[in-house]
């Protein structure tokens, strides 16, 4: 379940980057981030962690 999780927030990954002006494009990535989170997670990889939670609060930041 870990592994579709990570496939599909890295495929909204992909995505984001074309959309990223829109409001959909930063939630893509949002999402994204947040699935690719649980693999980092399982994984324990704590600098990924980090890195996506900043990601998140960044694109969370730039939606208010």
């Amino acid at each position: 379940m870990v592994a579709l999780a990570g496939w599909i927030g890295a495929g909204l990954l992909c995505l984001a980057p074309f959309l990223i002006n829109y409001t959909i494009g930063k939630i893509f990535a949002i999402v994204g981030l947040a699935l690719l989170t649980t693999q980092a997670v399982e994984q324990k990889m704590h600098n990924l962690i980090v890195l996506n939670i900043v990601g998140i609060i960044g694109y969370i930041w730039s939606l208010v």
